[in-house]
């Protein structure tokens, strides 16, 4: 462990804070005297390095054999390789990603940042706005693939049907998000706020990554945002939810001319185009 943090270049508490351990949990696992962490924990420490899909199994059996033998770090893995890892299985299990998605590199940069940097205390939240067709739930979608990583328990995806004669009520909507989560029915409270209570309780120790599709104001997302852990929030509506506190807001603007022309090409091929 200690060889892939230093080969990482972070300190003891940049990593125990990214990975959601404590300073002194990493130090005893750095040293040899814990013995065998739990799968989540090596999961966590494994997404806060960055490690590939090879380096994220040798961790693991180390951490299974209580002899810790962490592997070399590799100096160019691909930026978005994603980590071979068991996911929860669940029934909000994110769409599919769009094999020509184009551009929008600016924001998806943006959206690493704050994943690279999230601090448990304040998990972020990033809302996606704007007019339809300018792709915000591709882009969304595309996002979370791509941070996936590092929120190694889940990531969870909700059409809220903001643009709906009816939108889906927080209440309904967080009884499907508890459930996802391994909350039994029987276990569910009956108000709203019981319910995002007890959102917020389970979110509080997992990495994990909410997708909040199709929101249609701020009064139905609130009682959805986690209020404490190290999770990332991603919110797209047509509105600005203007009234929604501290978020971040990556700018969706219209395709220039030649990403237009370069997804069109992705879309139909270069023979087409040059006709």
């Amino acid at each position: 462990m200690y060889a892939l943090r230093t080969g990482a270049k972070l300190s003891q508490e940049e990593l125990a804070r990214a990975a959601g351990v404590s300073v002194r949990a990493l130090s005893d696992m750095e040293r040899g005297r814990s013995r065998g962490p739990q799968r989540r924990t090596v999961q966590a420490l494994a997404a806060a390095l960055g490690l590939d899909a090879t380096e994220l199994r040798e961790l693991e059996r180390a951490a299974e054999s209580g002899r810790p033998r962490p592997a070399a770090r590799s100096v160019n893995r691909p930026a978005n390789q994603p980590a071979a890892r068991p996911a929860p299985r669940h029934n909000l299990e994110l769409p599919r990603d769009l094999g020509d998605f184009t551009a929008r590199g600016a924001a998806l940069h943006r959206l690493r940042a704050l994943a690279e940097d999230l601090d448990p205390g304040h998990p972020p939240v990033a809302v996606v706005c704007g007019q339809p067709g300018l792709g915000k739930t591709a882009f969304a979608i595309h996002a979370a693939y791509c941070l996936a990583p590092r929120f190694p328990d889940g990531q969870y995806a909700i059409d809220l049907r903001g643009m709906d004669l009816q939108p889906t009520p927080p209440r309904d909507a967080l009884a499907r998000l508890l459930r996802a989560l391994g909350v039994a029915d029987g276990a569910l409270p009956t108000t709203t706020d019981d319910r995002s209570g007890m959102l917020r309780s389970v979110l509080r120790d997992r990495r994990v990554l909410l997708l909040l599709d199709n929101a249609a104001d701020e009064a139905q997302v609130r009682p959805l945002l986690p209020g404490h852990g190290p999770s990332l929030t991603l919110i797209t509506s047509r509105n600005t939810l203007a009234g929604l506190e501290s978020v971040h807001r990556p700018e969706l603007a219209l395709l220039r001319r030649e990403e237009a022309v370069e997804l069109l090409t992705r879309v139909i091929g270069p023979e087409r185009i040059q006709r």
